[in-house]
């Protein structure tokens, strides 16, 4: 139903039934802009504020707003318009936030937040830099601070909000930031929480460090360490300065939280960076916490197996009734003191039982850490057999694990040193047939690395032919570059594979396959770069952010210049270009676009 007609059939009904049902009907927006604002102001906002009837109250805030909401996204999407924040604000949203304050709160947040879940639903971004309504809820939030019916519903609309209002270049201020973490109650509510970690993850890092120089909880901490990538810049000094300390607590729940903190940082101290080749934590803080974590877990695991019957060092303590000097009694209390340090048993509160400091937990979570700090990769080829050649081998027949990793370490071995261009094809083949029919798990980062070898174009298989006056240059190697980077692909968009590794291959499809003078292999490249930025992104945040705005976003845009220098110079010059010109230049523009838009708006410069 168009929507002058529905207002119409609205205003003329004469009873509540007969203005629900016209409500149910499906809406159809023509005139995106006109319609919502017809409706808005006739309808939808009169209902909020007014209608004493709670079914139509109901029906109007969680359908028949949000939808209109949709279909008017929909309809300017329909025409190639931008859906810009002006007119989602304007007409949408603005209309809600002006009643914010009346007599029915609750409602008009309500709407508020079931607009933003369509949205989000729909995958839109709406960013706007004003960050005015963020600042609008938030001060009703403070202001209804005490309404606990309301907490879950606040905060729920406020996570969404951030959803729709920031992305990788809209980001969030740090007076927002803050405002919100005034508001923490130091409860672990899913909602809350999904608001906290959603806004360290819209802020810059430079705004989560600034917020983490005033008193943060062990508990909101460990919340918001979930988004570990934004701490990369005092990694060191929380390390140093109070998590590896707080590996000396007595009591189970500071402890717990530490030791999930530190899990959730793993990265700073298991991955090595591109650029250093070495963890973010240094050597250092990483023998501190080493030593920590192995010293908690001795601990917890005399505690555990004790705890039901006293230490030998208690029963030591147990002595006859005979006279005891001074002396004495300062050093068996010295070792009653140093007993307890295995965990604080809160004698004076006798409600506590040994069973409820989780020394299973906190045993499994301290194996975890050391494991995660002694993560150093097996030596390649260590295990196995290499095969005489690949000739003979039939992917399909292969029947245990080890037969497949013995053929994988074969064609690895094959591609890193062979130079015949048959062998090279099929160590390629057997690999790609590996991975396609899931036969075993092999080794995806050390299949990459022997890849990475051949994603440049290799001089040896470029054929030169003279026909009279003309020389043409036949490229025999294309086929398999172009083999090399579909098997990658698959690898990238399929499997794990190690962040130097991806850092790697990143680079290389970069700097070589974006440039290739084959288009197929352009296009393969730009698809793998969309596959690396989307897995890791923010490990590159948390580890190689200078890394990537000071050498690799230069580097990007020295390529798509001289891609793009390459398309004029070919245009100007090339003879042949009345055979396939077309194809030639749109694959060059379609590129160099798809490189400004993943650099420029979604993986930008990290702030």
């Amino acid at each position: 139903m168009l929507v002058k007609a529905l207002v119409e059939q609205y205003l003329n009904a004469t009873d509540n039934d007969l203005r629900y049902m016209v409500l149910r009907q499906d809406l159809t927006i023509c005139e995106p802009v006109q319609d919502a604002d017809l409706l808005v102001k006739k309808i939808l906002l009169p209902v909020l504020l007014e209608e004493t009837d709670p079914e139509i109250v109901e029906l109007v805030s969680s359908q028949v707003y949000p939808q209109m909401t949709l279909k008017c996204i929909e309809k300017m999407n329909e025409a190639g318009t931008v859906l810009e924040s002006q007119w989602f604000d304007g007409l949408i949203i603005e209309p809600l936030f002006e009643q914010i304050e009346s007599k029915r709160t609750s409602f008009i947040v309500q709407t508020i937040r079931n607009v933003f879940k369509v949205v989000e639903g729909d995958g839109k971004k709406v960013a706007s830099s004003t960050e005015r309504y963020m600042r609008r809820l938030i001060a009703q939030m403070k202001g209804k601070k005490g309404e606990r019916r309301n907490t879950v519903l606040y905060w729920d609309t406020l996570d969404l909000m951030i959803s729709a209002y920031y992305d990788s270049v809209t980001r969030m201020s740090f007076e927002v930031l803050s405002d919100i973490f005034d508001m923490y109650e130091d409860r672990s509510d899913n909602t809350t929480n999904a608001a906290l970690i959603n806004s360290i993850k819209a802020a810059t890092s430079s705004a989560v460090t600034k917020l983490l120089e005033r008193e943060i909880s062990d508990g909101l901490l460990e919340t918001i360490s979930s988004v570990w990538w934004q701490f990369h810049s005092v990694a060191s000094r929380l390390f140093e300065h109070r998590l590896i300390p707080s590996l000396h607590a007595k009591a189970s729940e500071p402890l717990m939280l530490a030791l999930q903190t530190i899990w959730n940082f793993r990265p700073f101290y298991q991955v090595p960076s591109v650029e250093h080749s070495r963890p973010t934590l240094s050597d250092k803080a990483m023998a501190e916490l080493q030593s920590a974590v192995a010293g908690l877990l001795n601990r917890a695991s005399a505690s555990d197996s004790n705890k039901e019957a006293p230490s030998s060092m208690q029963q030591e303590l147990i002595i006859e009734d005979t006279e005891i000097d001074d002396e004495q009694q300062a050093y068996l209390d010295q070792l009653q003191a140093d007993d307890d340090l295995q965990f604080d048993e809160l004698d004076d509160d006798p409600s506590t039982s040994a069973d409820e400091y989780n020394y299973e937990q906190i045993t499994e979570k301290c194996s975890a850490i050391l494991k995660s700090l002694h993560s150093d990769p097996p030596e390649p080829c260590s295990h196995g057999n290499l095969l005489p050649s690949l000739d003979d081998v039939k992917v399909s027949a292969l029947s245990t694990e080890k037969d497949i990793q013995d053929v994988s370490r074969t064609a690895w071995a094959v591609l890193e040193t062979e130079t015949a261009l048959p062998a090279l094809l099929l160590s390629v083949d057997v690999l790609g047939q590996i991975l396609q029919n899931n036969l075993a798990e092999i080794d995806c980062s050390r299949t990459c690395e022997s890849l990475l070898l051949h994603m440049k174009q290799n001089k040896s298989f470029l054929q030169t032919i003279k026909v009279g006056n003309m020389t043409q240059t036949i490229d025999e190697g294309s086929t398999f570059r172009t083999m090399v980077y579909s098997t990658m692909l698959q690898i990238v968009t399929t499997r794990s594979v190690d962040y130097p590794v991806c850092c790697k291959v990143l680079i290389e499809a970069l700097s070589r396959g974006v440039r290739d003078s084959d288009c197929t292999i352009n296009q393969l490249s730009i698809r793998i770069i969309e596959a690396l930025l989307q897995a890791n992104y923010e490990a590159i945040r948390g580890i190689d952010p200078e890394w990537y705005n000071l050498t690799l976003l230069p580097r990007v845009a020295e390529i798509a210049t001289k891609v793009s220098k390459k398309l004029q110079s070919r245009s100007e010059g090339r003879q042949d270009r009345a055979q396939h010109p077309a194809a030639t230049a749109e694959t060059v523009i379609d590129i160099v676009d798809r490189l400004h838009c993943l650099f420029d708006r979604q993986y930008p410069a990290i702030a």
